[in-house]
């Protein structure tokens, strides 16, 4: 998933770098003081048909590799302050975990250099698989490593209230296919009840299993097998 987008991306950033319209600004004094840049960004899909809310946004400094993180607004904007004279890489934190790479962003250290609005693009991935959502062998019991991401897509769906998901259940092949097809299915279904438990409404949620019939890696060594049994999450509405 994380490179699935990038070659697109990386186009966009030299277009974006370039046409970006660099907007004198006065910024704070404490901008001022501690040698920092106010930029102003916007984020849209890659059509540009409509904004992106509440959605991550990480600038990583190359040098000291510090990340600052922004969450835009119900319109799709936000602001953040960074250190001059450093190469930012601009990246995006996926649903589901995964960081997708959008390019640098140099911000010269110069007294003329205050502020300036930059715009993004961005396809958030329809589907990802839920990372470390694991179960008790051959059972729908969830193990507590599953918590920490299925609360992150717990959040998700709370600041997103529209957002409708189906979560899909996958085996490896090893065993009885029926069986395994079954598994999946209330593997899938003991997610969805726990997110049901948590308070997402019932009618936002449906679940699916595919047993061994949809395998992402091999199933002829270990490392493929377990690749293949997984848990994902399906964003049908936005």
């Amino acid at each position: 998933m994380k490179k699935n987008i990038v070659s697109i991306l990386i186009g966009l950033i030299l277009f974006a770098h370039i046409s970006q319209k660099i907007q004198a600004q006065k910024p704070p004094k404490t901008d001022v003081v501690n040698n920092k840049a106010l930029i102003k960004l916007s984020l849209m899909d890659m059509k540009k048909t409509k904004v992106l809310p509440n959605e991550t946004i990480l600038f990583v400094n190359q040098s000291t590799k510090k990340i600052n993180s922004v969450k835009t607004s119900k319109e799709g904007k936000a602001e953040i302050s960074l250190d001059k004279g450093f190469t930012y890489n601009v990246q995006f934190k996926a649903t589901g975990g995964d960081i997708l790479d959008y390019g640098p962003l140099e911000l010269e250290n110069s007294p003329n250099l205050t502020g300036f609005t930059l715009d993004l693009q961005y396809d958030p991935p329809r589907n990802f698989t839920l990372e470390n959502v694991e179960f008790d062998s051959g059972k729908v019991t969830l193990k507590p490593i599953s918590f920490t991401n299925l609360n992150e897509l717990l959040d998700l769906m709370k600041l997103k209230p529209t957002t409708e998901i189906e979560i899909r259940g996958h085996t490896d092949n090893v065993g009885n296919a029926d069986a395994n097809l079954k598994l999946s299915e209330a593997r899938a279904k003991a997610v969805v009840d726990y997110l049901i438990l948590k308070g997402i409404a019932k009618n936002r949620l449906s679940f699916k299993g595919f047993g061994d019939t949809k395998p992402r890696e091999t199933n002829d060594t270990p490392q493929g097998r377990q690749k293949n049994r997984r848990t994902e999450a399906n964003i049908i509405k936005d």
